[in-house]
């Protein structure tokens, strides 16, 4: 596996509930874990990020609420961002979406809000 040059850390509440939603929801492949702290390397065709779950004292100081990750957007290509999108929903999570072409290329940009 060829490592990207930039590979974004996110850290998570709940690393099974962030697994099952990389994994199950989103179609990422889970190329390599570690237990302590709990953490994934996961990849979608040619996206990689990793995730973390947040140890207790570990970023007190900076004051971390649920959900993480606001005001950062990642772009990730697919083959269907419908696809994607129902299985977000099938989950019970909300979508706000806009879709625009681009050329040949159908672009989404897609908020998760959270569970319905």
């Amino acid at each position: 596996m060829q490592f990207h040059s930039l590979l974004p850390e996110l850290y998570v509440l709940d690393f099974k509930r962030s697994i099952h939603f990389y994994q199950d929801i989103l179609g990422f492949k889970v190329e390599y874990t570690r237990d302590d702290p709990k953490f994934a390397f996961l990849s979608y065709g040619t996206s990689q990020i990793m995730i973390q779950e947040l140890q207790k004292g570990e970023k007190e100081k900076e004051k971390l609420e649920h959900p993480f990750g606001r005001g950062i957007n990642f772009q990730i290509e697919t083959k269907s961002v419908q696809d994607i999108i129902d299985s977000m929903k099938k989950d019970e999570y909300s979508v706000k979406r806009v879709v625009k072409t681009v050329g040949i290329r159908e672009t989404a940009l897609s908020m998760v809000v959270g569970r319905y």
